[in-house]
C-alpha cells in the first residue's frame, strides 16, 4: 500500500491481488470557510423548529405552504451539510477488480455517484481541457509541470476524475495499473 501527498494534492494506492483502489482527494480547504457552511443548515433548522412550535402553539394546525416551505428548507440544510462534508472528508473512489470496475464519491458518511460497471479498465487517459490523451511514458516530458484529471474507459463509458493531479502522479498510477493487470490478469 502507497500513500502519497504531492503539491496538496493526495492519492492513495492500494495494491492486492484481488485488485486496486484508488482513492483520490483535492487541495485541503480552508477550515474557516468550510466551517461556515454549518451555519446556513443551523439557522435554517431553528427557524424551521421555532416557526413548528409557534405554529403548534397556537393550535390551528400545520399550512400546506408550512410544510413546503420546510421541505425547501431541509433540501437547502441537506446541501450545505454536503458541502461541508465533501471539503472536510471528500474523496474520489476507483476501484479495480479482475473483471469490474467501480466508482464513486466517498463523503465519511455516505457514498454518491456509485457506478459499477461489469468489466475491467479497457483504457486509461488524461484529461487536457476537453481532449482525451493516452498516457504513453514520452507525454512526461512534454507536460511536467502540468495538472491532469485521470479518465477511464470502461465498456465504452468514460468516468473522469474532478481531481486534478500532477502528471508524475498519474504516471505512477499507469504504471501500478499496468504491473497489476500483468501480474494479477
Amino acid at each position: 500500500m502507497e500513500t502519497i501527498i504531492v503539491n496538496k494534492q493526495s492519492y492513495k494506492l492500494e495494491i492486492s491481488e484481488n485488485g486496486i483502489c484508488l482513492y483520490l482527494w483535492g487541495e485541503e480547504s480552508n477550515k474557516v470557510a468550510t466551517n461556515l457552511l454549518l451555519i446556513p443548515p443551523i439557522i435554517i433548522s431553528f427557524i424551521l423548529i421555532g416557526s413548528l412550535i409557534y405554529m403548534a402553539s397556537l393550535g390551528e394546525g400545520i399550512p400546506i405552504g408550512f410544510i413546503i416551505s420546510c421541505i425547501v428548507g431541509l433540501g437547502t440544510s441537506a446541501y450545505f451539510i454536503k458541502l461541508f462534508l465533501w471539503n472536510k472528508y471528500g474523496q474520489e473512489v476507483f476501484l479495480l477488480e479482475k473483471d469490474k470496475f467501480i466508482s464513486y464519491d466517498d463523503y465519511n458518511f455516505f457514498k454518491d455517484n456509485y457506478q459499477s460497471h461489469g468489466s475491467s479498465l479497457s483504457q486509461f487517459y488524461i484529461v487536457n481541457g476537453m481532449t482525451l490523451s493516452k498516457v504513453p511514458k514520452k507525454l512526461y516530458s512534454k507536460y511536467k509541470n502540468g495538472m491532469f484529471q485521470i479518465a477511464f474507459l470502461v465498456n465504452g463509458v468514460r468516468i473522469i476524475s474532478k481531481n486534478k493531479l500532477p502528471i508524475e502522479t498519474i504516471m505512477k498510477i499507469r504504471e501500478a495499473i499496468d504491473h497489476w493487470e500483468l501480474k494479477y490478469s
